[in-house]
């Protein structure tokens, strides 16, 4: 059990439910555990530090992180088994003497136990951009990313996780034409495993009872009749994703 106090978090457990571990910080709204039970987040959004990151039996602060808009509790989402710690991000980019303005968006990916953010394949820590990203989530059972995209605007970086098309579009200048996407990323490799793209208006990630499929519940409209489907993908192999 959890209690959240105007200036402390108390952990409690045993028959008899006593005090085991104290988080002395005060202003928390929210505490999320995670699944290996080693690391806790705490959500301020009153103190000076929004997010904190702690090493939960040593009682020690590994990592402390700002709060951008529209952010809470549910901004970052534990892997499965505690390695990782994610969330998807939005940055606004103005180039200098232009009114022009780029957005970069994708997940920001964090290693545990030390907290910094997830090196690419040149040894670098950076995010992972996804251009269009909307929704995302952890898979189940496996360190891997399952996201959707809807590409409305032209991206390009060089860790961009979008479409080798759109990019070939926007160098010629013209508005990529792309169909909604759902894709499967293995952590830590950033190795993109599986995708589909859908005729869509929302996409929606339902977890199988057993862990081991995901379904995606797509909406959509054909000759002016809204219409639903679900697409059944296995979770189960390490280098694909079945469909």
């Amino acid at each position: 059990m959890i209690v959240i106090k105007a200036d402390q978090v108390v952990f409690l457990g045993g028959e008899a439910m006593v005090p085991i571990i104290t988080l002395p910080q005060a202003k928390v709204t929210h505490v999320k555990m995670s699944p290996c039970e080693k690391y806790v987040l705490t959500f301020s959004p009153f103190a000076d530090v929004a997010f904190t990151v702690w090493n939960f039996h040593m009682v020690e602060i590994i990592r402390e992180l700002p709060i951008a808009d529209d952010e809470n509790i549910d901004t970052y989402k534990w892997s499965h088994d505690g390695s990782f710690l994610a969330k998807k991000f939005k940055t606004e980019i103005r180039k200098e003497g232009s009114d022009e303005v780029k957005v970069k968006d994708g997940i920001t990916v964090f290693e545990l136990p030390s907290m910094q953010i997830l090196q690419n394949r040149d040894g670098q820590k950076k995010s992972i951009t996804i251009a269009g990203i909307k929704d995302w989530e952890w898979s189940p059972a496996r360190n891997t990313l399952i996201y959707s995209c809807f590409f409305n605007q032209d991206e390009e970086d060089e860790d961009d996780y979008g479409d080798e098309e759109i990019k070939k579009s926007a160098a010629a200048n013209t508005k990529p034409v792309m169909d909604p996407r759902v894709g499967f990323m293995n952590i830590p490799s950033r190795q993109i495993i599986g995708f589909k793209d859908f005729k869509s208006k929302s996409l929606r990630f339902v977890v199988h009872p057993t862990l081991d499929y995901v379904a995606i519940h797509n909406a959509y409209e054909k000759k002016g009749k809204a219409l639903n489907s679900v697409e059944l993908f296995d979770l189960t192999s390490g280098d694909n994703v079945p469909h």
